[in-house]
């Protein structure tokens, strides 16, 4: 028997819904909940419960990560901003959910959402990762509207910029998404910052293999001929990396400890 239509409408559906599905598939929320502009402030506020209320693991506390795929699903530009201000202390926490999700949300949000995800990735106050998911979510952006990849490479290209002062990791990253762009019109500054010691390798690979993945966007070759050729150039996930990162970093603390 067909149940869906007994559950709840509206953002409070949301709260009966449970764990997501682990495959990363995303409810049709729109549809099935009959969710509009009109729930926006309503799922923001649900939203921002995953960092301000408690967690249990209940049915009702996985109501914000549904609230907010629902938000991407409206494109509602307007919870951008909240949203973004978000990023840091998830980051801190450890976050799984939210951050990954948050690339999908920002790039629904259209080429109206560049200018603030641009600022957010030239800002060093910060964190790494909460960056690099800023900067995914720009690539996807820029691959899934065509009116918005120019102001996507742009963006990309601006955050890059700032190689000298950015982690390593960031400006690979940045780099790896400029490539899935093709931005062959990047080059000179991707080789400069290459040359300054400034990019993980173990992310997008040397200066070498950039090349030449840059001269054949130039040929109309696409970046897959060159990921089949070199598998090992393919960028870890931002979520897998920074796991790493943690764990390194909590490794040295414990180090530090001992020693003392």
């Amino acid at each position: 028997m067909d149940t869906t239509t007994k559950v709840a409408t509206g953002p409070d559906g949301l709260r009966g819904i449970g764990r997501p599905d682990p495959s990363g598939k995303w409810l049709d929320y729109v549809d099935r909940f009959g969710m509009s502009a009109a729930h926006v402030p309503t799922l923001v506020r649900m939203s921002l419960d995953w960092v301000d209320a408690p967690f249990n693991d209940k049915v009702a506390d996985w109501a914000p990560v549904h609230a907010l795929r629902a938000l991407g699903q409206l494109r509602a530009i307007e919870a951008l901003e909240p949203l973004l201000g978000l990023l840091d202390e998830l980051e801190e926490a450890d976050d799984d959910w939210f951050l990954e999700d948050m690339p999908s949300v920002f790039s629904s949000m259209g080429p109206a959402a560049i200018e603030a995800l641009t600022r957010y990735i030239c800002d060093p106050e910060h964190g790494v990762y909460a960056r690099i998911v800023v900067g995914d979510g720009l690539c996807k952006l820029g691959e899934s509207h065509p009116n918005g990849r120019e102001g996507a490479v742009l963006g990309l290209r601006t955050g890059l910029a700032g190689f000298r002062r950015n982690d390593p990791a960031i400006n690979g990253f940045l780099i790896s998404s400029l490539l899935t762009l093709g931005a062959a019109n990047c080059a000179e500054l991707i080789e400069r910052a290459f040359v300054a010691g400034r990019v993980d390798e173990s992310i997008v690979g040397d200066w070498r293999s950039v090349r030449r993945e840059l001269a054949g966007d130039r040929r109309g070759g696409a970046r897959a001929a060159v990921a089949k050729d070199k598998p090992s150039r393919i960028a870890p996930s931002p979520r897998d990396r920074n796991r790493e990162r943690r764990r390194n970093e909590r490794r040295s603390r414990r180090r530090s400890r001992t020693k003392r």
